[in-house]
């Protein structure tokens, strides 16, 4: 079992997704995550390019990039965003 973390950004970003899309989206978004605590790179994931991170589809349109630590068996959630190029710009 991984522990899922927060970037403080990212926490953001999930707090003011919830606001502006529709509520089975989110609840499919949230459950994305909840399933990151026992398979912390699901089927279809990603390495983004040139990064140590992880890119997860999630609720038709959006993304959610994750650093995954398994020495620490922790998964640290970078960014949560609608698909788009700058989704993956200026990770830290």
């Amino acid at each position: 079992m991984y522990q899922v973390e927060f970037r403080p950004a990212a926490w953001r970003e999930l707090k003011n997704l919830g606001k502006r899309m529709p509520p089975a989206d989110y609840e499919v978004l949230e459950a994305s995550i909840d399933a990151l605590i026992t398979e912390p790179r699901p089927r279809g994931c990603c390495q983004v390019t040139n990064t140590p991170y992880f890119r997860v589809r999630a609720a038709h349109a959006y993304r959610i990039v994750c650093q995954v630590k398994d020495a620490e068996q922790k998964v640290v959630v970078i960014r949560v965003a609608k698909r788009a190029e700058f989704t993956y710009k200026h990770l830290p």
